[in-house]
């Protein structure tokens, strides 16, 4: 979710979560192996079954992931113990504020996720649509503005790839099998939520 799309994040659909970086969700799921057969040999069982209501052993799993991923922030080393720990149903919740310009992207993410042991039925897509010229105006009063082609192009990438992702029927399970939410954001515009009848 871009900044000024985190009043639909937070006040109109409710999503919660962290949000994560894609690099750092890249680097997790590759080092996950070697995490893994740390943890193993530390505590001699596997990440998912270990009783974190002991302190001494949250604290050594902290370290562990610490020290293998080089991580100094304690909200990330305990962020990172939750999502390698946790059973597949009480994982926590990852927002990844991407465009989805191409399909790769969500093959990608979702290949990820799965390595950390998240379920397809848990990978869902919020879609914050914004009216292009909207978007013209937000860019060009940014500190930091992107090229209105390149931002045009992103926009329109985004909207072929989603198209892509609702025409793809039963292939999409292979990426993710939870809900798909359009949300738009025109101002004083999109105000009315309607749901499928799903």
């Amino acid at each position: 979710f871009p900044s000024h799309d985190k009043f639909v994040k937070d006040k109109l659909i409710g999503v919660e979560g962290f949000n994560f970086d894609v690099d750092e969700l890249k680097s997790l799921a590759m080092r996950t192996p070697q995490l893994v057969d740390k943890i193993k040999s530390q505590f001699g069982v596997d990440p998912t079954k270990l009783n974190l209501k002991n302190p001494n052993d949250v604290a050594k799993l902290h370290e562990i992931i610490g020290d293998e991923l080089k991580l100094d922030d304690k909200r990330k080393k305990m962020l990172f113990a939750s999502i390698l720990s946790a059973d597949p149903s009480r994982k926590p919740n990852l927002i990844f504020d991407v465009t989805l310009k191409d399909l790769r992207k969500l093959q990608n993410l979702s290949n990820d996720v799965k390595k950390l042991g998240y379920d397809n039925d848990k990978i869902h897509i919020v879609w914050v649509i914004n009216d292009i010229e909207v978007a013209k105006k937000q860019n060009a009063e940014r500190s930091r503005q992107v090229p209105v082609e390149i931002l045009v192009n992103t926009h329109r990438g985004a909207s072929m790839t989603m198209n892509d992702i609702v025409n793809m029927g039963n292939d999409l399970k292979k990426y993710m099998d939870g809900d798909i939410v359009f949300a738009f954001n025109k101002v004083k515009v999109d105000s009315d939520v309607a749901k499928s009848d799903k």
